[in-house]
């Protein structure tokens, strides 16, 4: 298994090849979500060295490492979002990313209880098919075979983004902050579930 010096290092020399993947990926669903309504944008990016090493160096709850093969086993490496006005748009868009990119893994996550306003995104890890491989790419010892994708509406991006900065320090925070971050959430699913509604009045006025 190998060390933390030893695993930055390798990953340092795969990042110009994660680079062109990404920019690669961040084209071609760009472009063929480019017809598709109440998209607002799609991004790609690289996990920077020193999150992918905190990442490759976590331990469970005996201590044991989690990734054996942390060159191969963080899907995350090349991570892309795509930003969508309504809730109704993200199924538009999963449907474009089944007919391209093998899925591994998805899932939409919220809170478990109905009651709880959290975190909330459509989470899809999909396989890197042969195509988007950039030249070089076989030369990688434990190359990545996944890359993941976050589809959520505006709103949940608005909260989710500063919440994340929040979440780091999230034992620092007194009672009623933490209170003021889950208002914020309860916030955003009200804008979204406004949204919905109304767009599907507009729609029923336009037929």
């Amino acid at each position: 298994m190998q060390n933390e010096s030893e695993i930055s290092n390798a990953y340092a020399g795969r990042a110009g090849l994660l680079e062109q993947l990404a920019r690669s990926l961040e084209k071609e669903l760009a472009s063929l979500l480019q017809s598709t309504s109440h998209v607002d944008r799609v991004y790609f990016r690289v996990k920077d060295s020193q999150s992918f090493v905190r990442k490759a160096m976590e331990v469970d709850e005996f201590g044991k490492r989690k990734y054996h093969y942390p060159l191969e086993e963080i899907e995350d490496q090349v991570a892309g979002r795509v930003l969508v006005y309504y809730r109704r748009d993200i199924d538009v868009v999963l449907s474009v990313l089944e007919n391209r990119w093998p899925k591994a893994e998805q899932e939409h996550r919220k809170p478990s209880v109905a009651s709880q306003f959290a975190y909330e995104t459509t989470h899809r890890i999909c396989m890197i098919t042969p195509d988007m491989r950039p030249q070089g790419w076989s030369k990688l010892t434990d190359p990545p075979t996944t890359f993941e994708l976050q589809i959520r509406t505006l709103a949940q991006h608005a909260w989710s983004e500063p919440q994340h900065a929040f979440y780091k320090n999230a034992g620092g925070l007194e009672q009623n902050s933490e209170r003021k971050l889950y208002w914020a959430a309860a916030s955003a699913w009200g804008i979204d579930s406004i949204w919905e509604d109304l767009q599907q009045e507009l729609a029923k006025l336009n037929h």
